[in-house]
């Protein structure tokens, strides 16, 4: 009997202490959770005004990048707060290059390249994480062919994300002679997707700015645009004063000049 008294004892203590590690882990839990949730928001919101392509003035990106920074180090790191973190950083390195000397340029440029890898760690199928790691490292260094292989990866993880489209054509088509047939054939038909959708404008833009052959492969793709924005393009393109064929659309130049 005292074995079993004592037996029973001892499954009580360990239920007891067992009951005490999980309450102690929940707090402790709650208390690395509850403070990131309250920021969690607001990074969601940030991410979600860069990726539609919001413009931010210097004062409002400085102030955004140190709310962030204040933001205190936790031992696990929520996904939206990396993800946010490395968008934003992005954000102010484009500024920097236009408003900053180059040596803060490239400390920024430098920031921000870190921080998209470290999102990417996390997040690896993200096909907007790799084609800011793209326009960053072509920033920063210039162009090279080996870092064609982040513009593949964007399309390859992203080919129809219809909000990342319109910063990754132009992008491609820069570089539209280099890229492999597959990729080439994949800015083909965003090309085509951006017109359809309705964004003329941007649509003559990448088209004016590639060379003959880029361009007559972009002009054969349209064939299954509706006909309304392919219309469209050939009005635009006219005014502008770049006259090309643009598939089942005639005008008469002369009403449009």
């Amino acid at each position: 009997m005292a074995l079993r008294i004592n037996g029973f004892s001892t499954r009580q203590a360990l239920v007891g202490s067992l009951m005490l590690l999980l309450g102690s882990v929940g707090i402790f839990w709650s208390s690395i959770a509850l403070p990131l949730s309250w920021h969690i928001a607001p990074a969601r919101e940030i991410s979600a005004r860069i990726i539609g392509d919001d413009r931010f003035k210097p004062e409002a990106l400085a102030e955004m990048q140190t709310r962030m920074a204040f933001i205190s180090q936790p031992i696990v790191l929520p996904p939206e707060l990396t993800y946010a973190k490395a968008l934003l950083a992005v954000c102010i390195a484009e500024e920097a290059t236009q408003r900053y000397n180059l040596d803060k340029a490239d400390l920024e440029v430098d920031a921000a390249e870190v921080l998209l890898r470290a999102a990417l760690t996390i997040n690896p199928k993200n096909s907007l994480l790799w084609l800011m790691l793209y326009s960053v490292a072509t920033m920063h260094r210039g162009f090279d062919l080996s870092y064609l292989s982040y513009l593949e990866q964007s399309y390859a993880l992203g080919a129809n994300e219809g909000w990342v489209a319109l910063r990754r054509n132009s992008l491609a088509l820069a570089s539209f002679p280099l890229l492999n047939s597959a990729t080439q054939q994949s800015a083909n038909s965003e090309f085509a997707a951006i017109l359809n959708s309705g964004f003329v404008d941007v649509a003559a833009i990448n088209l004016m700015r590639v060379g003959p052959v880029a361009r007559d492969g972009l002009l054969k793709g349209l064939d299954r645009v509706d006909i309304t924005p392919r219309e469209a393009l050939a009005r635009k393109l006219l005014r502008d004063g770049v006259s090309v064929s643009v598939p089942g659309v005639k005008l008469d130049e002369r009403l449009w000049r």
